[in-house]
């Protein structure tokens, strides 16, 4: 009863004191068990957020100013999972193997689109900036800190053949991302139309890396956003910059800080993203 009694009045002084809970937890699947990598997970709106590791482990910390706010699980090809943060608090506070469960999604199978190459026009569309003169790059070292810009295109429907970003400089031993397409509301990025996982991997340092789209078959019938999320820690052996080649007052960029968050636009800077597009 005494070591009960100690480890209640430590949670209290956690939550009193520093006004926070750490939890260290695991993301798997609900039917097949299996450990689910790159989860997003933030507390909706703000910037309390991160993405789970290869292994779906994850750690978060739960300010207790956000306890009325909502905390949300998510991952393509998977049903959101969301709790109000002082529920999922009061759920979990006292469960060493925290697990969370996600439900695989049903997803409509996607009409192929037959394209004669000889009809349709070949666009690229977005930013092109090969440039190191003027850079920019991710706004956080969060894991879920994302970058991208808005594609408008020409017709509906367009098939989206590639992706292409300029890369400034890179001290990083290697990059990992996801690579994420979403439809707008209101101008601003709003829902990840992909169903599956699209992650680029590249050691390249200085100059221009080009994603083959084809095999997914993306076909927007309306502007969409494409962007860059850093949701691995970065390797590095001679320093951590990694800058793309950006201009200004091109096709509008966003950001936001990490899983989660809310958009921001970028007022100047539009950084180098495009892609290679028929219609």
């Amino acid at each position: 009863k005494t070591k009960t009694l100690v480890i209640a009045l430590s949670i209290l002084y956690s939550l009193t004191t520093f006004s926070q809970v750490t939890f260290h937890g695991k993301v798997i699947g609900q039917k097949t068990k299996e450990s689910l990598p790159y989860v997003n997970i933030g507390i909706v709106g703000k910037n309390i957020g991160t993405v789970s590791n290869i292994n779906g482990e994850f750690t978060i910390n739960l300010p207790n100013s956000y306890n009325s706010d909502t905390l949300r699980f998510s991952m393509i090809g998977y049903k959101s999972q969301s709790y109000e943060v002082r529920k999922f608090k009061n759920k979990f506070i006292n469960h060493q193997d925290l697990i969370i469960h996600l439900e695989q999604s049903m997803v409509a199978l996607k009409e192929v689109v037959i394209i004669d190459k000889k009809k349709w026009k070949t666009k690229i569309l977005g930013n092109v900036n090969e440039t190191d003169n003027v850079v920019s790059g991710f706004y956080s070292e969060k894991l879920g800190t994302e970058v991208g810009t808005i594609i408008k295109i020409r017709k509906s429907p367009t098939y989206v053949e590639n992706f292409s970003f300029y890369i400034a400089e890179n001290t990083f031993d290697s990059l990992f991302f996801r690579l994420n397409i979403y439809n707008l509301k209101k101008g601003k990025p709003f829902e990840n139309i992909l169903d599956k996982n699209i992650f680029i991997q590249t050691n390249v340092k200085k100059g221009k890396v080009t994603i083959d789209l084809e095999k997914y078959n993306i076909v927007m019938q309306d502007n969409f956003f494409i962007s860059l999320e850093y949701v691995k820690p970065l390797s590095q052996s001679g320093g951590n910059e990694m800058l793309f080649g950006s201009g200004f007052f091109n096709s509008p960029s966003y950001s936001r800080f990490t899983s989660q968050g809310d958009w921001n636009k970028d007022a100047f800077m539009c950084l180098g993203f495009n892609v290679k597009v028929k219609y």
